[in-house]
């Protein structure tokens, strides 16, 4: 669609653009139903409240170096959905679907943050909230939960040390990011990765798309408003805590 016929004020996961909403994407809803004709979604399909049950979990946490690519603490100092492969095309399809599956439930969770939160937070304090999430199957420290970023950033010391190549950035003709000292930054390009936050059983995982730039920073990434939208997240600084809601109910990050 060309963009002067884009509607700005309507915005699609799936495409990572502007023009119209997710619920309205024509693509993705002939892909969720050629999945379920071919039968792809048949373990999603299940009563909603024996899918929400609390049940024991019963799955091992995964040795250190099975389930993740890498392990990134400091830094040194994608494709895009419409370029991703069938793959994660199917793998994005079957998480808007189940997560339309629990929609009403997890509404009904509320989430809140009591004095039991401020266990291990040395009070007063005004550090900021840092968590470590796995993208794009890495486990990375020191990511910055940042509510007033209007986008994801990934820096590209980190991004270079993630085992992807250059030329899974996709080009952005994107404005400069401001923010950085008031200076304009020029982005190196975009990438879309999954994100993993929480522990089991509690934990839920979104496709976040991130831009990429080179400046120095003493954090690998940042979580922005895109990233906490998409996950219902809420922060608070106080308790440096992040909690947003799962299948199995609230699921929280500590503050590292």
């Amino acid at each position: 669609m060309p963009d002067y016929k884009k509607n700005g004020n309507k915005y699609c996961d799936y495409h990572q653009d502007k023009g119209h909403n997710t619920d309205e994407c024509y693509h993705l809803k002939k892909l969720i139903e050629k999945m379920i004709k071919d039968g792809e979604l048949n373990q999603f399909v299940k009563d909603l409240r024996d899918k929400l049950a609390p049940r024991e979990d019963k799955r091992k946490e995964p040795k250190e170096g099975e389930r993740y690519r890498g392990k990134l603490k400091t830094i040194s100092g994608g494709s895009t959905l419409g370029r991703d492969s069938k793959t994660s095309k199917k793998r994005y399809a079957k998480q808007v679907y189940n997560l339309y599956q629990f929609q009403s439930a997890k509404q009904a969770m509320p989430i809140m943050f009591t004095e039991d939160d401020y266990e291990d937070v040395i009070w007063p304090h005004e550090d900021p909230l840092l968590i470590n999430p796995v993208i794009g199957q890495n486990k990375i420290r020191k990511v910055l939960v940042d509510g007033g970023s209007s986008v994801n950033i990934l820096y590209h010391q980190t991004y270079g040390k993630m085992n992807f190549g250059g030329e899974q950035l996709d080009l952005c003709h994107e404005a400069p990011i401001y923010g950085f000292g008031n200076q304009p930054v020029p982005i190196e390009g975009t990438i879309t990765l999954s994100v993993l936050l929480g522990k089991a059983p509690y934990t839920i995982e979104n496709l976040v798309k991130f831009y990429v730039v080179r400046v120095e920073s003493p954090y690998n990434a940042i979580l922005g408003r895109p990233a906490l939208t998409s996950f219902q997240a809420v922060s608070s600084i106080p308790h440096l805590k992040l909690k947003f809601p799962t299948e199995h109910g609230i699921g929280e990050m500590r503050g590292d």
